[in-house]
């Protein structure tokens, strides 16, 4: 029983350092009179981990849902703010009324 114990602590270890990442980068456009928000990471159940960094010159907001807006979202701002989410599966959205280039990276 302890070797069945400790051959599943092993393998849950190993399983853990071979974690898989997505690394994608996405230009965001700017905002126009028929705005579409970019979804930069859509919902999955097998993520473990998402890294948002605004990567350009324009403040951006990110949110839950394609409604999201200076009013309705979370700041990122320009040169490199970001934003690490763990165990949230749901999809993400990126507005920017200058548009700006946001760098992702999932964890699987």
């Amino acid at each position: 029983m302890k070797k069945l114990i400790c051959a599943a602590l092993v393998l849950a270890l190993v399983a853990k350092a071979t974690d898989v990442w997505k690394v994608s980068v996405v230009t965001v456009p700017p905002t126009t009179a028929t705005r579409v928000d970019s979804l930069i990471a859509s919902n999955s159940l097998a993520r473990s981990e998402l890294i948002i960094i605004n990567q350009g010159t324009n403040d951006c907001y990110y949110g839950r849902n394609s409604s999201v807006s200076t009013t309705n979202g979370i700041l990122l701002k320009a040169n490199g703010g970001s934003r690490y989410i763990r165990y949230d599966y749901a999809p993400v959205y990126i507005y920017s009324t200058g548009g700006t280039t946001v760098g992702v990276e999932e964890g699987f």
